[in-house]
């Protein structure tokens, strides 16, 4: 027997004649006994009524549910909420991350009085260290656990978030993330994280992953006269979105 083909994936930008034509063909190409014009036709018009009508419309006073719960670590990680972690160089930030992922993970409190209420898989997004870095630290912190250890998903970034969302949107959907670190949020950002069109276009990225999303950023603590003017710059760029 021969081996089924695999699932592939690629943005199509069916607004375009040439592009909902080459679509059409390629599908013919390999599915020949469906009608792809009328598929694709209906397609198109799905997605456009489904952004025309945008998001529904709810209601404020319907009753809650313990799985509203707003924290999911309280009262560090709010749930499907994006929260700022700030603190000088040096100080800890990204061991207090990894272990807020080592506690939703595994649905274990490892810091005391950090009890996660519900389990989370992790995704650490990382523009300040490397994978080793990292592993290191999760061994240190989690000696007490048996194998397997918390299985927290890890990737290296280089460029800006806007530039990855898309990749990072599928993953998260892939590997079912329900929270994300991103460290830093100055690495993060498209162009200087002083504009505040940058640190909007970021947070705007966060949003649409609609998961828990934490983002570190360090305080104008041990930097140069001109550091803490240019941090200054960034708090209230952050500050305006």
């Amino acid at each position: 027997m021969g081996e089924s083909p695999r699932a592939q994936s690629r943005a199509v930008p069916l607004a375009s004649g040439q592009a909902k034509a080459r679509l059409v063909q390629t599908m013919n190409g390999r599915y020949p006994e469906a009608e792809w014009n009328t598929v694709v036709e209906e397609l198109v018009l799905k997605i456009v009524a489904t952004l025309w009508e945008g998001e529904p419309l709810e209601h404020l006073n319907e009753p809650l549910t313990e799985q509203d719960d707003p924290w999911l670590i309280a009262p560090l990680v709010q749930d499907k909420q994006t929260t700022i972690l700030f603190g000088p160089g040096g100080t800890g930030k990204s061991y207090l991350e990894l272990a807020l992922c080592i506690a939703l993970q595994s649905g274990e409190s490892i810091l005391p009085g950090l009890k996660p209420n519900q389990k989370r898989n992790c995704l650490y997004l990382d523009w300040e260290a490397f994978k080793k870095d990292h592993q290191r630290r999760l061994r240190l912190m989690t000696r007490v656990f048996q194998e397997p250890l918390p299985d927290i998903v890890y990737q290296r970034c280089d460029g800006p978030l806007v530039n990855i969302a898309q990749q990072i949107q599928r993953k998260v959907i892939q590997n079912e993330i329900g929270f994300v670190v991103v460290d830093s949020g100055a690495s993060a950002c498209a162009g200087s994280p002083n504009d505040a069109e940058n640190v909007t276009a970021m947070f705007n990225v966060l949003r649409s992953l609609n998961v828990t999303c934490h983002v570190v950023c360090q305080t104008e603590s041990h930097l140069s006269a001109r550091q803490k003017l240019e941090h200054k710059s960034v708090l209230m760029a952050i500050g305006r979105t």
